[in-house]
């Protein structure tokens, strides 16, 4: 199956800058499917890009 970090990944590899919104649905996702390792890249990946956590 399709992972969230392979979306990200490939997000990433096409020049789009995900926003605040989609970190957070990236973090919840990954929450929900238990990969809390997933979860912490994004939000460190989110950090290293300046978005404010909340």
């Amino acid at each position: 199956h399709y992972l969230l970090r392979d979306v990200y990944d490939d997000m990433m590899l096409d020049g789009v800058q995900p926003s605040r919104d989609t970190f957070h649905s990236l973090i919840v996702g990954a929450m929900k499917g238990s990969r809390l390792q997933d979860s912490f890249y994004f939000r460190d990946e989110m950090r290293a890009m300046g978005l404010v956590l909340d």
